[in-house]
């Protein structure tokens, strides 16, 4: 499926449920060949007789919230995302935490992240902190 404005196929799922290409266009519902990445699975459940990390992170869904990050990098291996869409995905306060989980047992996942000062079209200067799953393949 061809994005309408750019003609790429550069479609991702966003984090509102939609795809949007890298043009910034959106497409609803998304085309049935991207994996859906919100795809709620159980509810995450403390072991029996003790606690978990895991357990404390639920989001409203019932999924772990470290393991909705966990399906986002797998999503788009190798490209990168910026830290504001990361934090939509696995709370605002906490994702850099739950991507230092993602780099331990059980997930052992390769992240790497940079940090970039851009200038914005106002003139400001702000500092982006982005991440990606480097992909073992």
């Amino acid at each position: 499926m061809a994005c309408p404005l750019c003609r790429g196929t550069g479609w991702r799922p966003a984090l509102d449920g939609v795809v949007r290409c890298s043009c910034r266009s959106r497409a609803e519902p998304a085309p049935p060949c991207l994996p859906g990445i919100f795809d709620q699975g159980p509810a995450a459940q403390p072991p029996a007789g003790g606690s978990s990390y895991r357990a404390g992170v639920a989001s409203s869904e019932g999924d772990a919230l470290v393991d909705r990050l966990a399906r986002l990098f797998k999503a788009r291996p190798d490209e990168w995302i910026d830290g504001l869409e990361l934090g939509k995905v696995a709370g605002s306060y906490a994702w850099r935490s739950r991507v230092s989980d993602l780099r331990k047992d059980p997930f052992n996942l390769t992240i790497e992240n940079r940090v970039r000062r851009v200038t914005l079209a106002t003139g400001r200067r702000v500092t982006v902190s982005e991440y990606r799953y480097v992909s073992r393949s």
